[in-house]
């Protein structure tokens, strides 16, 4: 499944705590034709995502810093469905055990490239798509976005 965000542009909420790098994901991710909206930190994602409906988090957890764990964690339970990124800078490995940890569907390690921001969005929101296309008529859900079970 190919997708155009032109044509049916994706919510998507960016956490990130530099502001430099929070608008570049915003210019990066408009510029591909999604809907963005941004947060300079983690508590503020639980009262966006009660208050909007969105199709993909990214988040940018804290080198050491078991709060912004500890509220992916807390996003991951609330929206079970809602496909989130997490960037770091300290990812050893790639990010891929901070990812299983986490139960998020991708890690980044800073610094991040705009291709590859992309790239991994545009992968998991046709994945996301396909999974609510196979799912979406059981749950009886009225499209594709996350929705707090």
């Amino acid at each position: 499944m190919t997708f155009n965000a032109r044509e049916n542009p994706y919510r998507i909420l960016v956490v990130e705590r530099d502001p430099v790098l929070r608008i570049m994901l915003a210019g990066t991710l408009q510029l591909s034709g999604h809907i963005v909206v941004t947060a300079e930190d983690t508590p503020t994602p639980l009262d966006l995502l009660d208050r909007a409906m969105f199709d993909l988090a990214i988040v940018d957890v804290y080198a050491n810093r078991p709060v912004t764990s500890a509220a992916v964690r807390t996003l991951r339970r609330a929206f079970p469905r809602l496909p989130v990124i997490v960037t770091c800078a300290g990812f050893a490995d790639g990010g891929l055990d901070v990812a299983d940890a986490l139960g998020v569907a991708a890690a980044l390690p800073k610094p991040l490239l705009p291709d590859q921001i992309c790239e991994t969005v545009d992968h998991l929101l046709d994945r996301h798509v396909e999974n609510w296309t196979l799912i979406g008529a059981e749950i009886a859900a009225p499209d594709h976005r996350a929705t707090r079970h």
